[in-house]
């Protein structure tokens, strides 16, 4: 009997500094009491940094918690190496499918570690402040380099047509914001992408009510800790929905939505010069900025 691998989904169950237990899902075609799972993670890894690699194997689940589906395995990982734009550091996970004794399809990819939460006082990755600077001009690759030497730490991007920057800016230490429109294909592809490690979350592209993401979708990537947001250049004319994250204004404009009590990214041309992003964060709740 043939059989292959749906989807992986992985989630950090705990991750600290002194331990990571991350739980991976395999969904395959079909089950049978013949199909199994191995794999390992191997790593970290590092562009910018001399590592040692070590391999972890995915272990079974021990007591098998209610409601746990079939074919989840665990990784615990001593002493981890967290991911954050500036030391991107990633695992390589390894993963076969097994059907009847005989392995029939395998995946491999990156898995990075971190933790990213929003706040009354703005963004932080592990547990530290962090002021984004964005741009939403893609970079070519020998322009990468440059832009972090420049500080810049987060891409804006459409999803589709560009997933495979989700992948790139996982070892490049970029965040991404992927552009969204509310369509079934577009929400599918970003609960596929968003299991990266640099996918900080999305910006509907049709904001008003009655328009925007179906709710089940919409609660899918809020699962994985996604933030939504919006643009706008005025005060709405009706109340946000309560599942919003930020708002995306354009500098010109920012007094003007002054009184939405949200975090702002601010867009601006790139030429305008560079404020000190920290105190504004703190300040005005300006969680960042976007060069056009």
């Amino acid at each position: 009997m043939k059989n292959r691998l749906r989807s992986i989904d992985y989630r950090n169950r705990l991750l600290s500094p002194t331990e990571a237990d991350v739980w991976f899902t395999m969904v395959p075609e079909h089950i049978t009491p013949t199909t199994e799972v191995h794999g390992r993670l191997t790593g970290p890894r590092c562009l910018f940094a001399t590592t040692v690699e070590i391999a972890y194997p995915l272990r079974p689940v021990p007591g098998a918690p209610e409601g746990l589906r079939p074919l989840t395995k665990r990784v615990i990982i001593p002493e981890p190496s967290l991911w954050d734009p500036q030391s991107p550091f990633v695992y390589q996970a390894d993963v076969e499918l097994w059907q009847d004794g005989e392995p029939c399809d395998r995946a491999r990819f990156d898995v990075g570690l971190t933790s990213l939460t929003l706040g009354p006082r703005g963004l932080r990755c592990n547990g530290r402040p962090l002021a984004i600077q964005g741009t939403a001009s893609l970079p070519s690759p020998d322009d990468v380099q440059r832009l972090r030497q420049a500080g810049y730490n987060l891409l804006v991007a459409p999803l589709e047509g560009h997933a495979p920057w989700w992948t790139t800016a996982n070892r490049y230490g970029f965040l991404m914001l992927g552009r969204l429109p509310p369509t079934a294909s577009a929400l599918s592809l970003a609960h596929t992408m968003g299991g990266q490690v640099c996918a900080l979350g999305w910006i509907l592209e049709q904001p008003l009510p009655g328009t925007s993401a179906p709710e089940e979708w919409l609660n899918r990537l809020r699962a994985r800790g996604h933030l939504i947001g919006i643009e706008l250049d005025r005060p709405p004319t009706s109340a946000l929905p309560d599942w919003l994250s930020f708002v995306v204004a354009p500098e010109a404009a920012l007094s003007t939505v002054s009184g939405i009590n949200l975090p702002k990214l601010v867009v601006r041309e790139a030429s305008s010069a560079k404020s000190d992003q920290s105190a504004e964060a703190v300040i005005t709740g300006i969680l960042g900025w976007i060069d056009l």
